[in-house]
């Protein structure tokens, strides 16, 4: 889903939707959630079986989360599409506050973007942002979001086996 939200609220102040049937905030899910509701407030729109098929043809295959309804619903997809289908590139943007350790919630968009990345030959920026230790957790101090910055970052040069992991992380926080 390409999806923003509204500003973001306090974690301790009025949920992004609440209601007596469900809770949907970034820090929970609970209940019978209205998705069409949710697409309403967020300004999106269904992802259509027409638009299944544009992302098919360029594609080969639906990824996984297309398929099961996991990514439902879109912003401005379509005019990526167009843009692409003119000869246009375009680039994918996306990141994650570092507020504590990557958990399985995180491999979900990850893995998306990953495959759009190889099926649209897309660059990837990927920002740690800061935004959600100074508007949503005011107890998070700088130290707090460099230390989950490194730890995700040597887990991955790490992984990549990346000579002088060390370096390379300390060279993403300055």
């Amino acid at each position: 889903m390409i999806f923003s939200s509204n500003p973001l609220t306090r974690r301790d102040d009025v949920d992004i939707v609440a209601d007596k049937k469900y809770v949907f905030t970034p820090w929970a899910v609970k209940g019978d959630i209205d998705y069409e509701k949710l697409i309403k407030q967020f300004g999106t729109r269904r992802i259509s079986q027409k638009l299944l098929e544009r992302i098919r043809s360029h594609t080969g295959k639906l990824h996984l989360h297309l398929r099961r309804g996991i990514f439902y619903s879109h912003r401005d997809l379509d005019t990526v599409l167009d843009e692409y289908e003119n000869g246009n590139n375009f680039v994918l943007y996306t990141g994650r506050g570092p507020s504590g350790p990557v958990h399985i919630g995180h491999l979900v968009p990850c893995l998306f973007t990953k495959h759009l990345q190889d099926k649209f030959g897309a660059k990837l920026y990927f920002q740690f942002t800061d935004d959600e230790r100074l508007l949503i957790r005011p107890e998070f101090s700088e130290k707090d979001t460099n230390h989950w910055v490194i730890v995700t970052n040597f887990l991955y040069a790490f992984q990549k086996k990346r000579k002088n992991a060390e370096k390379y992380v300390e060279d993403l926080i300055r």
